[in-house]
């Protein structure tokens, strides 16, 4: 046998099925902000336990980011991955207290 029963699960079901990005840019002088959501389908994996596949759900993954135009040839950029508590925040920052 060439693949075993954990490598073949990982071939046909480790990677998500779909997967979809949503993203948006605002600019405004030299800063611009973006916000991006990845949608990531289910996947299923072996690992440790041979025999038992174990699944995990669909993901949503945020990841938001203020950049610096410094000059025409450089900026510098800041980043973070946004759980839904950061998310949160994120919005009544950028929205107002009241706007979220």
């Amino acid at each position: 046998m060439l693949f075993n029963d954990a490598q073949i699960t990982l071939i046909e079901e480790g990677q998500p099925g779909e997967h979809f990005v949503l993203s948006g840019t605002y600019y405004s002088g030299p800063w611009s902000d973006n916000l991006r959501f990845n949608y990531f389908g289910e996947v299923s994996g072996e690992g440790f336990t041979p025999g038992f596949a174990q699944t995990w759900g669909s993901k949503v993954l945020t990841d938001i980011s203020a950049s610096r135009r410094l000059t025409d040839d450089l900026s510098i950029t800041f980043a973070i991955d946004a759980g839904p508590e950061i998310l949160v925040v994120f919005l009544k920052c950028f929205f107002g207290a009241n706007g979220v």
